[in-house]
């Protein structure tokens, strides 16, 4: 249980000590200490606690206008500490607005941008995960940055490029354990590999999109920023595009429609994006007859499913990106419409979406058939089992049950900040527990949690 959870289900980022907020031993409120000692932190910032959900209500007139400030802080601390750990791990000594690091270390991640406005690295393959994850972390100046400059959310522009639009059928039913996957052939656009991935996670699919690795070089800046725009279709001749359903279950944002279209910036590194997690049972189906309608080619004899769930990808061009400074606006624009769709949530599927929803897969194709694309063999369905790590074996039975608590409240995610803090403070746990807050599989997720949490606003 304890190390399966903490390597696939592990959602809290690495901190550090002096990353965690205090949490005050009285209730903010009536400064009393309830009985047991038990107090309940804010939600949001867990810089306060209170006795109970009344001291909490009575409190919040006052709490209410440093809320928001306190978790800020907090996020963009942590973030800042990360970075600088990973900075000094790679071995960089230099200082100043823009640096990259020397050569990494196999398994280190790699610092591309480092600067007041964000942190932007990237995590290596391991033997179980093949892909690159890039981690995107505001700093300081980044809000004041997004503030004067203006910049407009791409979402207006969807549909708008030279783009790439195929179809890719697949049959669920083949996904029969949780981790299984499916993927696309690669589809060559602008310079880069692209490919579709599909998988299996707790009763949803979730769709990815790739690059094939053609460069060894983690720092690497130069490449193209692109956009990919993904529906579902259904109808008797396929022609209906659907905007992706909800995830269902216990997953962030469940039950909410999320958007359609994600940009990324590109540089054959073998870069790994998540488009979005789709309950199974909702998305539609449709047939082979269906998929060999005039609204398809299939020159490359695609074997069809007799029932099948079809995606239309668009991939569109947005801009070619050679130096760091082009790398590092190209990822600032990407992460804007996560704060657009967060203040605007009527606003979180492009207008284009919808209109082509209404007026079908031939339009938006202008009458040209879409090729369907095939796929290659699956990757692996189960990987090895990861080594314990260093010191669990040795922990005290006090402490093992303490690290499994904290575990289960990563689990739930509702971290127990307290017990984290008193873990980092013991000098057997602290070692173990830190090993697996900064263990790279962990790093991909951290960045996601902060743009996540940064984009409500709070």
């Amino acid at each position: 249980f304890f190390y399966n959870l903490t390597f696939s289900s592990l959602l809290l980022p690495y901190m550090a000590t002096s990353c965690l907020p205090v949490l005050p031993t009285r209730c903010s409120e009536c400064n009393k200490i309830p009985y047991g000692g038990k107090l309940k932190p804010c939600s949001a910032c867990k810089s306060v606690a209170y006795c109970d959900r009344d001291c909490q209500k009575a409190h919040w007139k006052v709490h209410k206008s440093e809320c928001k400030k306190l978790k800020k802080k907090a996020l963009e601390g942590a973030a800042i500490k990360v970075a600088s750990s990973v900075k000094a791990k790679a071995g960089t000594s230099k200082t100043g607005e823009k640096q990259t690091t020397a050569e990494q270390p196999d398994g280190e991640p790699a610092i591309i941008v480092y600067n007041s406005k964000v942190a932007i690295a990237r995590t290596p393959p391991t033997p179980s995960d093949p892909f690159v994850y890039q981690q995107f972390m505001p700093r300081e100046e980044y809000t004041a940055y997004i503030n004067a400059t203006k910049m407009p959310c791409w979402c207006s522009d969807v549909g708008q490029r030279q783009s790439l639009l195929v179809a890719f059928a697949f049959d669920p039913s083949e996904m029969k354990a949780d981790g299984s996957c499916i993927r696309s052939t690669y589809l060559s656009a602008f310079g880069v590999n692209f490919q579709v991935l599909v998988s299996r996670i707790v009763n949803n699919i979730c769709v990815d999109l790739a690059e094939e690795a053609t460069e060894k070089d983690l720092k690497r800046h130069s490449g193209v920023s692109a956009r990919c725009t993904y529906f579902f279709l259904s109808g008797s001749t396929a022609n209906n595009l659907v905007i992706p359903p909800p995830a269902t279950g216990k997953f962030k944002r469940a039950g909410e429609t999320t958007c359609n279209s994600h940009m990324g910036t590109w540089c054959s590194v073998g870069l790994k994006q998540s488009m979005g997690l789709h309950s199974l049972s909702a998305v539609p189906k449709v047939t082979s007859s269906a998929l060999s309608s005039q609204s398809f080619s299939n020159e490359a004899g695609v074997a069809l499913p007799a029932s099948a769930v079809c995606l239309a990808v668009m991939i569109e061009k947005v801009e070619d990106v050679s130096t760091s400074d082009e790398f590092e606006l190209a990822c600032i624009k990407a992460q804007l419409h996560t704060y657009h769709a967060g203040s605007r949530p009527d606003e979180e599927i492009p207008e284009f979406c919808k209109d082509a929803c209404r007026r079908g897969l031939d339009s938006l194709n202008m009458g040209h058939p879409v090729p369907l694309v095939g796929r290659i063999p699956d990757l692996p369905t189960s990987s090895p089992s990861p080594s314990p790590p260093p010191g669990v074996a040795d922990l005290a039975p006090k402490n093992l049950m303490a690290l499994q608590q904290i575990m289960e409240s990563i689990k739930q995610e509702a971290p127990d900040m307290q017990a984290i803090e008193a873990a980092l403070g013991d000098e057997e746990l602290a070692p173990v527990l830190r090993g697996i807050l900064a263990s790279p599989q962990v790093a991909p997720l951290f960045a996601r949690m902060v743009g996540q949490m940064g984009a409500g606003g709070n």
